[in-house]
């Protein structure tokens, strides 16, 4: 019989490893085994983010949306819902929402990583690129270890026209999670737009190996 693990391990593996968890099968793999683990804890209120998470990756929004408020009524001030509630509501467009949820993430935990990368999603689709960038930072400073927000600003500066820039900022998501598939699909685009054709059949090569290997899985 496995030990019944603490909220705070629960809490730490799920901050440290979701960030690379990518493959929707996998990350539904990894949230139903932290749902067991809150679940054996007896804390409901992950449970229920858990669930919520799973049918979120499942983009079933509708169920999840009900099991991240669920997971709110169990636990009032609990950062992680509000963050998946406002990261869902910046997918499905429901912009207002989606900041004060994200706004509120934020006030919660100041350390929590997460909702400033979502936040600063937001602003992006909101055309808003300087706040945007602001956002990205503010996560990049509180884990400089999490590849979304350095492939975000990436992302930012391609859409921009900045390629060195864009690049610049890829190759720091690299450094922290080289397997990131879409990653390396943007490092090529960029790549194809500076005329540095055999690098970017390079970075085509090493995506298509990846998703070898995940289907191999």
């Amino acid at each position: 019989m496995s030990l019944v693990k603490t909220e705070n391990e629960i809490r730490e593996k799920y901050l440290n490893e979701s960030k690379f968890c990518h493959e929707p099968e996998k990350q539904i793999a990894f949230y139903d085994s932290l749902r067991k683990d809150a679940e054996n804890a007896g804390l409901e209120a992950y449970t229920k983010y858990f669930i919520a998470t799973i049918f979120w990756v499942s983009n079933d929004f509708s169920e999840a949306t009900k099991y991240y408020y669920q997971s709110l009524e169990c636990k009032k001030d609990f950062s992680f819902a509000f963050n998946g509630l406002g990261n869902l509501y910046r997918c499905i467009k429901r912009y207002d929402e989606s900041k004060e949820y994200l706004k509120k993430a934020i006030s919660i935990d100041q350390t929590y990583a997460f909702p400033w990368n979502n936040i600063g999603l937001l602003y992006w689709n909101l055309n808003d690129n300087d706040k945007a960038n602001e956002c990205l930072w503010e996560s990049i400073n509180r884990d400089n270890n999490y590849v979304y927000p350095w492939y975000n600003l990436g992302n930012i500066q391609q859409k921009l026209g900045q390629y060195q820039e864009a690049l610049h900022f890829y190759s720091k998501a690299t450094e922290i999670d080289n397997s990131f598939i879409p990653l390396h699909m943007q490092i090529a685009t960029v790549l194809v737009e500076l005329g540095r054709h055999e690098e970017a059949s390079k970075h085509l090569g090493t995506s298509k190996q990846l998703l070898i290997r995940e289907h191999k899985q």
